[in-house]
C-alpha cells in the first residue's frame, strides 16, 4: 500500500504502463524500441572499432534528423528499461 504521495503516484505511473504492456500498441511500440536500441548498440560498436558513425555519415553530422535519431535511441533505452521492471500486473 502506498504510504506518500510520491508513493501513490508511482503506483498509479506503474499501473497505466502495466495496462498499456497488456495492449497490442504497445507491443509495436517495444518491437520498434528494440530496433533502434539495436541500430543505437550497432553504432556505437562502429564508432568503437572503426570510429565510424553511421549515423552521422548517413544524416550528417549532428543535423537535425541524426540528432532526432540519437534522442529517439535514448527513449527507446528508457521505454525498454520501464517495459523490463516494471511488472505487468
Amino acid at each position: 500500500m502506498p504510504h506518500n504521495k510520491f508513493e501513490k503516484q508511482y503506483y498509479a505511473i506503474a499501473a497505466a504502463l502495466s495496462n498499456v504492456v497488456k495492449g497490442g500498441i504497445m507491443n509495436v511500440l517495444l518491437k520498434i524500441a528494440e530496433i533502434l536500441v539495436l541500430i543505437g548498440a550497432l553504432n556505437w560498436g562502429l564508432v568503437g572499432l572503426f570510429r565510424t558513425d553511421l549515423v552521422e555519415k548517413l544524416f550528417g553530422e549532428m543535423s537535425p534528423l541524426a540528432k532526432i535519431i540519437y534522442i529517439l535511441i535514448g527513449i527507446s533505452a528508457i521505454l525498454l528499461i520501464f517495459a523490463k521492471f516494471i511488472p505487468a500486473t
